[in-house]
Parts: C-alpha cells; structure tokens; sequence
C-alpha cells in the first residue's frame, strides 16, 4: 500500500510567482446541478445530473499585496490562476516518489474582503473567485476539466458532453 501525501505547492497569478504570498488556494469544487426523479413502479427515488452548479475558487493571502488584490478584484477580467503542488509517495520503505499536482483555474475576481487589522499581529486576505475554466491534473493525469464557456466537460480525459453537443449540432 502506498501512501500519498501533498507536501507543498506553489501559487502563480498571470504567470507571476507568488511563493510564499499565499496561505490557502481552495480549489473549485465541480457540482452537479440534479434533478429528483421518481416514477410509477420504481421502489425510490433517484438524482439525475442535469448539468454543472456555478463553479467557485478562493485564495487566502499571507499578507497585503496590493498588485495581486487589483488584478483579483476585477469582475470583468479573466485572470490565470495556476497551482503546482508535490505529493510524495510513501512505501514500508520510505518515500518512494515525487508527483506532480498541476490546477489551472481561469476566473474573474467575485469578492476581495479588506482584511481585518490588528496591532503586532498580519492581516489576511481572501480573494473570492469566479470561475469560467478548470483542470486539475494529479501524477500527469487529468482529473476533470471544465470550460463553461466553450462547453467542455471532460472526466479522466473522457468527455463527458459528447453526446449532448451532437445531439445539439455542436
């Protein structure tokens, strides 16, 4: 059994590094959007998926960082977000690899709270994010990826709209 653990990552804003400046990137989370279904001769009800919910990021600064807060603060500006992380794999034996977790997220600024101030203590700061893209990729494999405005929806690099779109004359 192998173990995996995410070890650290770093954060970059429209291609810029921002080692360090970031605490917490919270990732988007893909949501279904289901209908109930329940019919005649059935012995429960069931969920059906129906499409995606909105899709949301944030970021939690480290600090004050004025240029990143104006690009993020901007609702009508799609930003690049990407996040590059490490997991480590461990073994009986110890580590016995290094892999890659890749996320890019494309977003347009939802929400940047004005920190809360306090004497001798660094103030925080949450950017509230809107997402129009995301792929998350882990050990080189795609997870999901998400492109709401170009109708993309794929899963394991399966996609997910193939029929639906051909049924549309997509």
């Amino acid at each position: 059994m192998n173990l995996h653990v995410i070890k650290g990552a770093n954060v970059y804003l429209e291609g810029k590094s921002r080692l360090g400046q970031a605490s917490k990137v919270t990732l988007p989370n893909v949501t279904q959007t289901m209908t109930e279904f329940k019919g005649l001769g059935m012995i429960g009800v069931i969920n059906l998926p129906l499409g995606l919910d909105k899709i949301e990021a944030s970021l939690e600064w480290q600090g004050p960082y004025a240029d990143a807060k104006i690009l993020l603060a901007d609702p009508h500006t799609v930003r690049t977000l990407m996040l590059f992380g490490s997991i480590d794999v461990y073994g009986a034996t110890g580590r016995i690899d290094e892999r890659p977790v890749v996320a890019e997220v494309r977003c347009m600024g939802a929400e940047e709270q004005g920190g809360e101030y306090a004497m001798q203590e660094n103030t925080s700061f949450e950017s509230k994010l809107n997402v129009l893209f995301y792929e998350l990729k882990m050990e080189g494999k795609q997870i999901v990826k998400v492109d709401l405005v170009n109708m993309i929806y794929e899963v394991g690099g399966v996609d997910q709209l193939k029929g639906y779109k051909a049924n549309l004359s997509i």
